[in-house]
């Protein structure tokens, strides 16, 4: 409202913008890419738009860690995996 206060919420999935207008947002992922992320040490997290809902996440099996695989390209849940993508484009922690 132009004083800290606020004018109403959002629904459906909907989030205030800048101008105060509820949008919908066009990621259904928020944020997360097919090469997917790391939410905590042993939570991965990713983006298959063939799936629905789209954002796949979960917890890693007992004694396996989130990290990159160099081998596929992605973040997944292993034994021996980098912590982080080595070209730096994909971040590890989850947006």
């Amino acid at each position: 409202d132009g004083c800290g206060g606020t004018c109403g919420t959002c629904s459906g999935g909907a989030t205030c913008n800048a101008s105060g207008q509820c949008v919908t947002s066009t990621d259904p992922c928020g944020g997360v890419t097919y090469e997917g992320c790391c939410a905590a040490t042993d939570y991965l997290k990713y983006c298959d738009d063939t799936q629905s809902p789209p954002l796949v996440e979960g917890t890693c099996p007992a004694g396996q860690t989130c990290g990159w695989d160099t081998n596929g390209g992605y973040y997944n849940c292993g034994t021996g995996l980098a912590n982080s993508d080595p070209s730096g484009l994909n971040p590890r922690q989850c947006p």
